[in-house]
């Protein structure tokens, strides 16, 4: 058997920057799986199943899309400087170049993923379909081929060396255009405008999210450029930009309101990443560290910015992808070695370089705007107000979620005032809702008996405070009584006035005799009725004051044991 031909230096050198090509290729497919986890992470627990379904299939939209006609018009001979030479399914294409193409169309389907977050939990599934696929034909095509295919872009000299602008503000600026035609999630702005926070389900998966774009992040800018002693100071630059992005985010907030903010200090890790994307080629270490600060800075303010122009992003992907990345575009004309172009000034690269942010920013917001107002006018763009409160999840691919069915029926027993309508979810078949609705039951009851065994007492005082009210209405009218013995006692005196002034009359005029003995007669009867009724009534009335003082007595004393 004859031995291998050994390799040269220079095929080696190849197999080398080709495997290194490859790995960043897998390196930023995987960033797919960290928008999944941020983005489902990110909205309602009914909305969860659809964003990553959408993650899912904007990979396999995109990827179509390229295959077809993108990448051909990105890097097809160039045309006038506006687009390349188009032909379909990668016809023109020489072996040497598929790993070329496998390595760009994971940049194409990041570009097109970043829209489904901004637009998640209002936006129908078919029509973001559509919108993933115009991305990958046509709108990052063609803006890729003004930056990395020789357009009319980098005949200026503009620089973006791995897609702050091509990949992530083409991105943001279709997904702002979403977010107007769409308009808000219902309740996330009140009537008097006053902002509404909608929870996320799960912020562990979207801190694993952006820890898993972070790793893609090192095949995303690394291998953007043959490998090369440089690679080691751009992959460096890349995480410097991160970490100063998230601890200047971190500190941001504190400064700001007093606490850290979770999903700013992510985002700000996001948005230091997007900003060194443009330049992690030709900045020094020191200058990453400042644009990835400028980038967690800018995700700071473009959150405040739309939350002020009441634009919904359910999960920050306009501040993170279009504010970070003209940051990015803009700090690249201030730190960017003047090495990078011939004859140009320092102004002059950030002129180009403002130029250059502009145009994509219209590129990509115009034609967003024109393919969302479109679509909308051949499908429904948005679900039903309906459809948005069950969840997308069911509303648009009929999954059933358990928890979220528990959730409402929860919702209704509470405005029902019992939990009767939780006794049929005992037998269900997911066992974990079975359980806990079984859990649920029991406290209930087990809440019922301690109420029952609290509101003794009570029934006992309110017993007690009746009886010493009765008994006070009794000592009352037993006073009033005594008062009118004392009228009559009252009478009787002036009766024995009377009778003592009739009795010095008669001494000079025996006449008044006849008034004299009806006067006596009077007094008799009115004698003979107090003697009848002030025994009784003053004994009564002693009787229930003493009665009264004891109850008196015995309500303090069980208040001070209730208390």
């Amino acid at each position: 058997m004859d031995d291998p031909t050994p390799l040269t230096s220079a095929e080696l050198q190849h197999l080398i920057e080709l495997g290194w090509l490859l790995t960043s290729a897998a390196l930023v497919l995987f960033m797919q799986a960290g928008f999944c986890c941020l983005e489902a992470g990110a909205v309602r627990h009914k909305n969860s199943i659809n964003v990553a379904i959408k993650n899912a299939v904007d990979l396999c939209a995109s990827f179509c899309a390229y295959f077809v006609i993108g990448y051909s018009l990105m890097f097809g001979t160039d045309l006038w400087g506006l687009i390349g030479s188009p032909s379909l399914f990668l016809s023109n294409l020489s072996e040497g170049e598929v790993a070329s193409f496998l390595f760009q169309v994971t940049f194409c389907s990041t570009a097109a993923t970043i829209v489904s977050g901004g637009v998640a939990e209002r936006c129908r599934f078919l029509p973001y379909v559509i919108v993933s696929m115009v991305i990958g034909l046509f709108i990052y095509p063609v803006f890729g081929h003004w930056v990395w295919g020789g357009g009319w872009l980098s005949q200026l000299g503009y620089h973006d060396f791995a897609g702050s602008s091509v990949v992530h503000m083409v991105g943001g600026g279709v997904a702002l255009a979403g977010i107007q035609v769409l308009g808000p999630r219902t309740a996330r702005y009140s009537e008097d405008g006053t902002l509404t926070k909608i929870p996320a389900s799960s912020m562990p998966m979207v801190a694993l999210g952006v820890i898993i774009l972070t790793f893609g992040w090192i095949g995303f800018n690394g291998g953007s450029a043959p490998l090369s002693d440089q690679t080691p100071t751009i992959i460096t630059n890349t995480l410097l930009a991160a970490c100063f992005g998230g601890m200047f985010a971190l500190l941001g907030t504190w400064a700001y309101a007093g606490l850290a903010s979770v999903e700013l200090i992510l985002n700000g890790i996001l948005g230091g990443l997007v900003a060194i994307t443009a330049c992690a080629d030709c900045v020094t270490l020191p200058s990453a560290a400042m644009i990835g600060m400028a980038g967690g800075l800018s995700v700071i303010i473009g959150t405040a910015l739309l939350d002020y122009l009441k634009l919904d992003d359910a999960v920050g992907a306009v501040p993170v992808h279009l504010v970070a990345g003209i940051v990015g575009i803009l700090l690249t004309g201030v730190f960017g070695k003047l090495e990078l172009t011939e004859d140009f000034t320092r102004w002059m690269l950030i002129g180009v370089q403002a130029l250059g942010a502009l145009v994509c920013f219209l590129w990509s917001y115009v034609l967003g705007l024109g393919v969302w107002w479109v679509t909308g006018k051949v499908i429904s763009l948005r679900v039903g107000k309906l459809e948005e409160k069950v969840g997308l999840n069911f509303s648009e691919h009929l999954v059933e979620d358990d928890f979220q069915s528990l959730v409402e029926v929860l919702s209704q027993a509470q405005q029902q005032g019992n939990l009767d309508s939780l006794k049929g979810l005992q037998d269900h078949r997911d066992p974990q809702v079975a359980k806990l609705t079984q859990s649920l039951l029991a406290f209930a009851d087990t809440m019922q008996s301690i109420d029952r065994v609290e509101a003794t007492p009570n029934m006992a005082w309110e017993s007690l405070e009746g009886i010493y009210k009765k008994f006070n209405q009794q000592q009352e009218a037993g006073e009033q009584e005594q008062r009118q013995i004392m009228k009559q006692f009252q009478q009787l005196t002036g009766g024995l006035e009377q009778l003592i002034t009739v009795l010095n009359s008669y001494r000079q005029n025996p006449q008044p005799i006849s008034t004299l003995a009806e006067l006596c007669n009077s007094m008799r009867d009115s004698s003979i009725q107090i003697a009848e009724s002030l025994p009784h009534t003053i004994q009564t009335w002693k009787q229930l004051g003493r009665t009264t003082e004891q109850l008196h007595q015995l309500k303090n004393h069980l208040r001070g044991d209730m208390a």
